[in-house]
């Protein structure tokens, strides 16, 4: 368990301990209310990596303490559909659905997962936590065409994969339906989507993308379990696209975080065939992983600015908490049922952000050679290895002459 930069844990407390330090008693009373985000970033560690293609996925592993009464709970969009009712979904600018759940344990919504209904899918736009056997009203945007209905659907309601993390970003910034609805149509389009509902959920129907995106679930659906001390368990994943940091999310058990794993690969899958389309890299026959651990730095940093984070907390129904976090370029969420467990976390990269081209920590070419998006000195090192001609080092501009002091009075 020691690979080279495994451990956030110890750089995350080193940060928040200066932090505190320097703000004083304040700092520590305002900490004292937001313990339970701290101590689930505290427990966390980031495992040595597996890469296929553009994609990087670094495993994470926690320090889990057995459940408390009332902390159970299972992923409403991982449970089978008969345990779901939904009631009729209106037709406006921002619908909410009547939900009852019968599931024994509290059913948790998150931002993301699609609902599937016989002419349209919809999207949860904000977190929820339905009690067994309790109306609650699921938050609701629609984001596919609407379609007749489709007699071969076996289930009126149900619960699709959850959106990409590009996507999901624009939920957990409040963007408007119309926004939300141009982005998926701008994805559809890439890959030529043709299903008549041009869906999100049906991205991987793609013909150009099809391959790819099972190619993707195939080499990273057993996502490996890193060797972890007494105590700890693979609870989530942090996810990187072509060198940037793009999501990492991750759940209060092992077992929530292996029902939710398919659904989140679905996205993923996606997500980097999007990309690979829209680089024109879907025909190339890329290079064999090399070095998934070279971005650890840059993941790093953005894991420990969750600490310095405003946390703005709010009450969701049914005992639950959730913490919105801002951060720069990036959104966070952790929720929160029962008395001390982050049950989710969830934080994504603005996507806009995601093409700034971040420092190599160790230039290789076998790495240069399989990312779409290259740095000045990595274009010169394939340059070089292909027998061309060196590609010099971008010049400095030549400076102005020095002024011509005039002549000293006589």
């Amino acid at each position: 368990m020691t690979p080279r930069d495994w451990d956030v844990r110890r750089l995350a407390l080193a940060a928040l301990g200066i932090a505190l330090l320097c703000a004083g008693p304040a700092a520590l009373a305002k900490e004292a209310t937001v313990s339970e985000v701290t101590r689930h970033f505290e427990s966390l560690d980031v495992a040595p990596a597996v890469e296929h293609r553009l994609v990087i996925v670094h495993p994470v592993v926690a320090r889990v303490a057995p459940e408390k009464r009332g902390e159970a709970v299972r992923l409403a969009g991982t449970t089978s559909p008969d345990l779901l009712a939904f009631g009729a979904i209106p037709d406006s600018s921002k619908p909410r659905a009547e939900v009852v759940s019968f599931a024994p344990e509290p059913l948790v919504f998150l931002a993301g997962d699609v609902v599937r209904v016989a002419e349209a899918d919809f999207v949860v736009t904000h977190d929820l936590v339905a009690a067994a056997g309790m109306p609650s009203h699921a938050r609701l945007m629609r984001v596919s065409e609407e379609t007749e209905s489709d007699p071969l659907g076996a289930e009126t309601r149900m619960l699709g994969p959850v959106l990409p993390g590009a996507l999901r970003y624009l939920l957990l910034t409040g963007q408007p339906g119309p926004a939300v609805r141009a982005a998926c149509e701008k994805w559809a389009a890439e890959v030529r989507l043709s299903t008549p509902r041009r869906s999100p959920a049906e991205l991987g129907l793609a013909e150009s993308i099809a391959k790819r995106v099972a190619d993707y679930r195939k080499s990273l659906a057993a996502l490996p379990v890193p060797a972890v001390a007494a105590g700890q368990e693979l609870v989530g994943c942090a996810f990187l696209l072509d060198g940037a940091f793009a999501s990492m999310e991750t759940f209060g058990t092992s077992a929530l975080f292996a029902a939710a794993w398919p659904r989140l690969l679905d996205g993923i899958a996606v997500e980097a065939a999007v990309e690979e389309a829209r680089q024109g890299l879907l025909g190339e026959d890329l290079a064999d992983p090399a070095d998934p651990d070279r971005f650890l730095t840059d993941l790093k940093k953005r894991l420990l600015d969750v600490f310095g984070a405003r946390l703005d907390p709010s009450d969701v129904p049914e005992g639950a908490r959730q913490f919105d976090i801002g951060l720069e370029g990036a959104v966070a969420r952790a929720l929160m049922v029962g008395e001390s467990r982050v049950t989710h976390f969830v934080l994504v990269t603005d996507p806009a952000r995601r093409a700034e081209t971040p420092k190599d920590e160790s230039p290789d070419l076998r790495a240069a050679a399989r990312k779409a998006r290259q740095t000045e000195e990595e274009k010169r090192l394939l340059e070089r290895r292909g027998g061309g001609a060196p590609v010099p080092a971008p010049g400095q501009p030549p400076q102005p002459p020095l002024p011509v002091p005039p002549p000293a009075p006589k």
